[in-house]
């Protein structure tokens, strides 16, 4: 499952923490985005470790959009169908960006946080990595 925590003020902990637990009951995996997804985009363009409280915090607060159009040539649009394909090639910087920060985010958050209470943390990268590592295992079991 892949979601993004929004804004801290909007979900509560202990509603994330219920979600999780759920989740791990039915073995189920969460790559969650703190704070939203942009923040994820964001590693695409540039290294910002910088915490945001919510989507509208870093897109007013950060060099988000500019570096958009200066990378792509065209102004972001949340819903933009093509979106994946203007950044593709950027994913590997991504996530080694999203492993550095996530390493340092998680030293300096409080022992035992969870990703919903680290700001920020990239679990699409834990996705991304299962998706290698399945395809590695079965990739000649398809052909």
């Amino acid at each position: 499952m892949v979601y993004d925590r929004e804004a801290p003020a909007k979900y509560r902990d202990e509603l994330h923490a219920l979600a999780e637990d759920k989740a791990a009951a039915n073995h189920i995996n969460i790559a969650l985005s703190n704070v939203c997804f942009e923040c994820w985009l964001l590693l695409h363009l540039i290294n910002s470790a910088a915490p945001y409280s919510c989507h509208d915090d870093l897109i007013k607060n950060s060099s988000f959009k500019a570096e958009f159009l200066r990378v792509t040539g065209v102004e972001y649009e949340k819903s933009e169908g093509a979106l994946f394909d203007k950044i593709k090639h950027l994913i590997p910087e991504a996530r080694k960006r999203a492993k550095t920060i996530n390493a340092s985010s998680t030293a300096a958050a409080n022992p035992g946080a969870r990703p919903y209470q680290i700001n920020p943390y990239f679990g699409i990268l834990d996705l991304l990595n299962a998706i290698d590592a399945f395809n590695s295992k079965y990739s000649n079991r398809f052909i």
